[in-house]
């Protein structure tokens, strides 16, 4: 599909986002740490480079997202495409999580609890480095979009009313905003736990329709 026309010439992304600031902060060179380490002759223990990733289950294709996401500065990107490959998956990934469609129950390859496993790994190995670097990490949940089917791993699901319509639901959309409010509960404490929260700036935010 076309969308984000502002991937395309003449067009062009009207303001710099963030991941395009610590891109040009990057482009500063010789910042103290590694200022010290050819004094010392040393490794710095972390550096003040930025790395910016971008991680969410749906499919990447749709509407050209992953060079928008390129464009916007990101320079990683990871979608149900790759996260399909490294969970030894196969086939195709449906574009938003979980795909429900008439008699069949259609579970997609990757969801959002298999993009917060990797998102866990990611931050593993980016601590396990040497230099570490600044990591300002972007992870979008599909688990608020329609049809708000929620992760099988997930036991807090309520009914709040008599609610048929599996493609409207009420129930379903409260659920989805249940299941993101734990999520960020446990995103934090998974940070804090990781040594990270006092050195982390948590930002959340939720996309404007198109």
């Amino acid at each position: 599909m076309d969308w984000f026309i502002e991937n395309f010439e003449p067009a062009k992304l009207y303001q710099y986002c963030l991941p395009h600031v610590f891109q040009q902060l990057n482009a500063v060179t010789n910042t103290s740490p590694e200022l010290l380490s050819v004094f010392h002759g040393s490794v710095p223990e972390t550096t003040d480079k930025w790395e910016t990733t971008y991680l969410q289950s749906p499919t990447g294709t749709y509407g050209n997202d992953v060079k928008f996401m390129q464009e916007a500065g990101f320079n990683n990107v990871v979608f149900a495409e790759e996260l399909t490959s490294l969970n030894g998956h196969e086939g195709w990934p449906y574009p938003f999580g979980l795909y429900d469609e008439g008699l069949f129950l259609l579970r997609c390859r990757v969801d959002d609890v298999d993009s917060l496993e990797y998102l866990w790994k990611y931050v593993d190995y980016a601590q396990s480095r040497t230099p570490k670097s600044r990591m300002y990490l972007s992870w979008m949940s599909s688990t608020s979009h329609y049809p708000f089917t929620l992760p099988p791993q997930w036991k807090n699901n309520r009914t709040y009313i008599h609610d048929e319509d599996a493609w409207a639901s009420v129930n379903g959309w409260l659920n989805s905003v249940r299941w993101t409010d734990d999520t960020v509960r446990d995103l934090i404490i998974g940070f804090r736990e990781h040594g990270l929260e006092d050195d982390t700036l948590f930002i959340m935010y939720l996309p404007r329709k198109r």
